[in-house]
């Protein structure tokens, strides 16, 4: 079974000092320079033609003022809850201090707490954003706040918007576990939940690169009420069995499972990881105990549902294994990448001497995935094969090349809506916050491709090499269907006659109620659904 978890699995690295990572300007800082050093204020000329005195009697308009007024005015703007107002009058002050601050100058109008103002323009700045859609964008913002740190009284808020858009999906976590400034800055006197949420990624930094007793510390620092105890100890389960050592795996999740705090998404993953665990030990029950209780509106339920399916396969429950199989039918299953569910039909029918109906499972095998087969055996990148691609990125939705496309979908939906506020200026402006924006978002986008592509190639590989394997499997159980079936026509009349008739195995009475399937499937069925099948084989 391909092993799916939240957290990469970390390298083994061997001890020594923590390493020294250099604070960077974020993103928004650089383009903020960057417009400064292409935009300025506009001199006026005495206009040579008509058209020349309206040009630059434009630009003198859109000259940003900056100052104390537009501070007041900013604030004003915060006041009267006008979002896109708000981040215009806090982009034109940042801009105008900034560019004072890159030429060396004090502030020319004498205004005092330049630093503090900047840094409240800077969170308002955000915070519109946030607001008005642009999350990614405020996100950069946000960091830099925390990077800079130069209004104490800010960070907190600032930590608190990025740990609930952390919270809120898991392409805004994997954009800001990727900036990484989190995971090496040092925080005092933070509100408890707001330290333990810095704790826990820092915890995870350190799993991800093998500084396990530096991850230790910093787990021990989290709260037991918070919701960061659970995900963190989840990690470390994660980080446990990529070092080979299920049992302290096994005592983390229970520590999760049981943990009243955890979120319903943690709890689910670490049901899933445990059962998993079980399976690999052959305590087939327990696995399916375990993966009865997950909650598939945050684990796969295709997965699971297969999953299952193995687990009572083992314990030779062929029925309920079959019911299960048949249930991955439905409309919301169609798409997904399941060729196991394939072959255990196929294991399942031959095992009650459905020889035809094994055989058809195979057909159906090579019907479903014919084409991919055929790219691969010619050579082609199993990440240029649409299905295999689609595959990937629904196995590692979480973390992986799956979070990272959908993080460019979310880039490209916010990219769309730079420019549809006019009031923000022109793209081709230099100076302007929609120009500032849309170069934010190019180098956001082409980042998230170039991870994108890294991590893709991998996954498509275990993929590809998992239908394959399947694929070979349903050659050996095509040759023994085909003894089957010759074996039953090879019978001679008296051992057919020993079959007796075939009766249904309803009772017609019972405490229960059976349905005839009409091809009509609904979700709250589909986990208890049984194929009723006759055994035709003969001893």
């Amino acid at each position: 079974m391909c092993w799916m978890s939240r957290w990469a699995r970390p390298s083994t690295c061997a001890k020594g000092p923590r390493p020294q990572v250099a604070r960077a300007r974020s993103l928004a800082a650089a383009l903020v320079l960057s417009a400064i050093g292409l935009g300025g204020p506009a001199v006026a000329q005495k206009p040579a033609s008509a058209k020349t005195a309206v040009t630059t009697s434009s630009v003198e308009a859109t000259a940003p003022i900056g100052g104390p007024a537009q501070f007041a005015e900013a604030m004003e703007a915060v006041r009267r809850g006008d979002l896109g107002e708000t981040a215009r009058q806090c982009w034109v002050y940042l801009n105008h201090r900034e560019r004072e601050a890159r030429s060396g100058a004090a502030p020319r109008d004498g205004e005092a707490g330049v630093s503090d103002k900047m840094e409240s323009a800077r969170y308002y700045l955000a915070e519109s954003l946030e607001r008005l859609g642009y999350v990614h964008a405020a996100i950069d913002w946000y960091l830099q706040i925390v990077t800079e740190r130069r209004a104490p009284q800010l960070l907190p808020r600032a930590l608190s918007a990025l740990e609930r858009l952390s919270r809120a999906h898991g392409y805004d976590e994997e954009e800001i576990a990727h900036q990484g400034i989190l995971s090496v800055a040092e925080f005092e006197e933070l509100p408890p939940r707001l330290t333990s949420f810095i704790q826990f990624r820092q915890a995870v930094d350190d799993l991800r690169r093998g500084y396990d007793s530096w991850a230790i510390g910093h787990l021990d620092r989290i709260r037991s009420d918070t919701p960061y105890r659970s995900m963190a100890l989840h990690a470390r389960a994660v980080w446990h069995i990529g070092k080979g050592d299920p049992d302290q795996a096994l005592a983390d999740l229970a520590k999760v499972i049981e943990d009243q705090n955890a979120p319903p998404d943690v709890r689910s993953r670490a049901l899933h990881t445990r059962a998993r665990l079980y399976y690999d030990r052959g305590k087939w029950e327990e696995a399916y105990a375990d993966l009865d209780r997950v909650d598939i509106r945050h684990e796969p339920g295709a997965e699971i549902l297969l999953e299952k399916a193995w687990a009572k396969y083992r314990v030779r429950d062929y029925k309920t294994a079959l019911g299960l199989i048949h249930a991955l039918g439905a409309p919301s299953y169609v798409g997904r990448f399941a060729p196991e569910r394939f072959l255990m039909r196929s294991l399942i029918f031959s095992k009650f001497c459905h020889f035809r109906a094994a055989k058809r499972s195979i057909e159906l095998f090579r019907q479903r995935y014919q084409a991919e087969l055929a790219a691969l055996h010619e050579g082609t990148e199993p990440s240029e094969i649409d299905l295999l691609r689609g595959a990937a990125y629904q196995r590692t939705t979480t973390t992986g090349a799956g979070a990272v496309h959908q993080l460019l979908q979310q880039l490209a939906t916010e990219k769309r809506r730079v420019g549809r506020n006019g009031n923000w200026g022109l793209i081709d402006d230099p100076a302007s916050l929609n120009h500032a924006l849309a170069g934010l978002y190019d180098i956001k986008t082409r980042g998230a491709r170039y991870r994108e592509s890294q991590l893709l190639r991998g996954a498509t590989e275990r993929v590809a090499s998992e239908l394959l394997d399947a694929n070979e499997q349903m050659n050996l159980l095509e040759y023994e269907v085909g003894l089957g079936i010759y074996r039953r026509i090879g019978r001679d009349a008296r051992v057919a006659e020993k079959e007796g008739p075939r009766q249904s195995e309803v009772p017609r009475v019972s405490d229960r109620i059976y349905y005839h399937f009409d091809g009509e499937y609904w979700s709250d069925e589909l986990p208890d659904m049984q194929f009723f099948i006759e055994d035709r084989c003969v001893d």
